[in-house]
């Protein structure tokens, strides 16, 4: 039996892999239709990019589907899923594929998933040409085609009310519609001709937008067509309603710079007294140089001062509803002004070599050319916020596979060295962060990294801090998205680096996570927790890969620092190799009465072993951020706190010396219930500090001694 599942497989690979022409589509014979796991690659580039319904497409390796319709009209619903990104699932009524015979399909761009529903308009023969942008040059995928749902109903408006007057118009009118049941979407449908035709604003998931662009004393139609999945409705143009714009607001009172408002700077990195602004009806100022960042947006600039009350300062701009940048500038007053040298940044610039006691002053603007953009926004001053602890190659913070994902943050780091070319493209790097590992075999090892703030580059290195060699980098995702680098043929016993940085420009800084795995780095945890159940303790964990694993030692400790054995678990991974997901659990019925340390002790089958991070399991959840342990005590490198959290949110870790001083400090965002944290303390000299962890609300935790070896 196994050697004809084995010839099904090859022979269903073979046509698979041979599958790359129309003469060889594969046809879709009833609906609905699942492809399954499929792959472009190996199947030839047989059709030239360009060639299909969005031309910026075509340029990888080509699959072919075809159907035949004897209904028309009818409209089905088109999936791609799958692995890959920047795939086409391109449908024409001919072949070969032109723009021409081109009638409908779905582009992914920097996503893996994607769908349309595709109208067929004619009974006949049809192509589904699934191919990828330029790169990569082919991938993994799935196509399905569905009968799509039907249409939800439409919706009512409710702001502003039919035929309404006067309605508020800068920085933008509000519409505001019901929510329907059935809905996973709204299309905003908008026409400033009276209703004669009307353009589609966008979508959203929401039942109110903003709609920035209007004029003032104009009539204004709208109505919502609400969407279910990729149908929407049709019918709902009858329910549109109108509203006439009021009249243009005066210009604020700080337009220009001799009326600028007082801003009062704050000496710690918590903002100031915040003020709230507004570019509503504001113009450009004459006689101003321009500002580095986004001149073209200064049609609407308004202006603020302040007096420095340390050498450096970072100007906060906040509750926006359009990109805002602001500008610094020094100047004995508003005649000699001058920006100081990248001050200038979208959200505020973090500023330095000030001069304590002198005024400086801030220009605050949309990004947008469009003179009819504005604002309302809040704008505070306050200290930068510190370099994080791996701002620099020689406090690159140590990766392991065993201590699960690492999170780390761009926020307040400086540039090391410049930006370098990759994937085709070079961006900034003036936040760039530090990071190593240790390949404990030959082989690959590969790095995930996600970020819901930044546009991460990633790039791995050989050599040492000062002499290092790009061997690779990751620069594929875009905003909010991430990037997976893949490094093989590493040396067992060699230590690399890695440097993160966000693509765009001064004030796109934000948080990360990284993880690793791979068979240079033997066993890599997703993670290990644990919980109270009754009077038991549960642990559990998950590895993500395996190579020459024996099996973990479960270890307790009762204060953190002393631990012993309390069991064994033997490794799943047949012959302690896997390249899977592999779930192990482990019950401690017996466990301390307080507190509850735990850690995995990880073996493998060469006697080598390595250990996990700390979970602790105390009797009652959280009801206030605690500093629950910091270990090792004394510390060397690396101090790693446990910081237990009743609900997710952003703290800040504060570090002093015996006198108070504060000598670091770093944000961390944390989750409900215990964080394992890790500060990279090389940099500080030996002795006695203190540390403690602050919450945003004012909250802080019990201040902790430790020693720095």
């Amino acid at each position: 039996m196994k050697k004809i599942v084995f010839l099904f497989a090859m022979l269903y690979s073979a046509l698979s892999f041979g599958q790359n022409t129309c003469a060889t589509a594969v046809p879709i014979s009833s609906i609905p239709f699942n492809s399954g796991p499929q792959t472009t690659c190996g199947t030839v580039d047989d059709y030239a990019a360009g060639t299909l319904f969005n031309v910026n497409y075509g340029g990888g390796e080509d699959y072919v589907y075809s159907i035949v319709i004897s209904n028309a009209p009818v409209t089905y619903n088109l999936a791609l899923g799958g692995t890959a990104t920047w795939k086409i699932a391109s449908v024409h009524s001919a072949c070969p594929p032109t723009n021409g015979n081109a009638i409908g399909g779905i582009v992914t761009g920097t996503n893996s998933t994607g769908t349309a529903n595709v109208t067929f308009p004619t009974n006949g023969t049809y192509f589904i040409f699934i191919d990828t942008w330029p790169a990569p040059a082919c991938g993994a995928f799935t196509l399905s085609v569905t009968v799509p749902p039907p249409a939800p109903p439409c919706t009512t408006n409710i702001s502003p009310a039919n035929a309404a007057t006067g309605v508020v118009y800068q920085p933008a009118t509000q519409l505001t519609w019901n929510s329907v049941a059935s809905a996973t979407a709204y299309d905003v449908y908008y026409s400033s001709n009276n209703g004669t035709s009307y353009s589609l604003l966008g979508q959203t998931n929401v039942t109110t937008i903003g709609v920035t662009g209007n004029a003032p004393n104009t009539v204004y139609f709208w109505y919502i067509a609400p969407v279910t999945g990729p149908t929407a409705a049709t019918t709902c143009l009858s329910r549109a309603t109108s509203f006439t714009t009021g009249s243009a607001a005066p210009a604020p009172a700080n337009d220009n710079c001799s009326a600028a408002v007082v801003l009062t700077a704050s000496s710690t990195t918590a903002c100031g007294a915040t003020v709230a602004g507004t570019t509503v009806s504001a113009t450009a100022s004459a006689g101003v140089p321009a500002p580095s960042c986004s001149a073209t947006g200064i049609n609407d600039d308004v202006w603020y001062r302040f007096v420095a009350t340390a050498t450096a300062h970072k100007i906060t701009i906040s509750n926006t509803s359009t990109s805002t940048a602001a500008a610094v500038y020094s100047g004995v007053d508003c005649n000699t002004l001058t920006q100081l040298t990248g001050a200038c940044a979208t959200g505020g610039p973090a500023v330095s070599g000030l001069t304590i006691g002198t005024t400086y002053y801030v220009r605050v603007y949309t990004t947008a050319s469009t003179a009819t953009t504005f604002t309302n926004f809040d704008i505070c001053i306050g200290l930068p916020p510190l370099p994080p602890a791996n701002d620099d190659c020689a406090n690159a913070i140590a990766l392991s596979p065993f201590s699960g994902p690492t999170s780390g943050t761009t926020v307040g780091a400086t540039q090391t060295m410049a930006a370098e070319l990759c994937g085709g493209f070079t961006g900034t790097a003036n936040d760039d962060v530090w990071y190593k590992f240790t390949a404990l075999q030959a082989g690959s090892a590969t790095f995930t990294l996600t970020s819901p703030a930044i546009d991460a580059v990633i790039i791995a290195y050989s050599g040492t801090c000062g002499t290092l060699t790009n061997i690779s980098c990751a620069d594929n995702g875009g905003f909010g998205g991430g990037e997976v680098l893949t490094l093989p043929g590493l040396t067992a016993g060699t230590t690399y680096f890695m440097r993160v940085y966000g693509y765009g420009p001064i004030g796109t800084e934000g948080i990360f996570t990284i993880t690793s795995s791979g068979t240079a780095l033997p066993v890599s945890f997703v993670d290990f927790r644990g919980e109270r159940k009754a009077a038991a303790n549960a642990l559990a964990w998950t590895t993500q890969s395996e190579q020459n694993s024996a099996g973990f030692e479960l270890q307790r400790s009762a204060g953190g620092s002393i631990f012993s054995s309390i069991g064994y678990v033997a490794s799943k991974a047949a012959g302690g190799n896997s390249n899977g997901i592999i779930n192990y659990a482990y019950s401690d019925v017996k466990p301390f009465a307080g507190s509850n340390y735990y850690r995995l002790k990880q073996l493998d089958k060469d006697g080598r072993f390595t250990y996990s991070s700390i979970v602790i399991i105390k009797g009652a959840k959280s009801t206030k951020v605690e500093l629950t342990a910091i270990y090792p005590n004394p510390a060397l490198d690396v101090l790693r706190l446990m910081i237990a959290a009743p609900a997710n949110q952003k703290v800040t870790i504060v570090i002093t010396d015996i006198t108070g001083k504060m000598v670091m400090q770093q944000a961390q965002q944390v989750v409900a219930g215990d964080n394992n944290v890790s500060l990279n303390v090389d940099q500080l000299s030996k002795g006695s500090y203190l540390v403690k962890v602050m919450c945003a609300d004012g909250c802080e935790s019990v201040v902790s001694k430790f020693m720095k070896q």
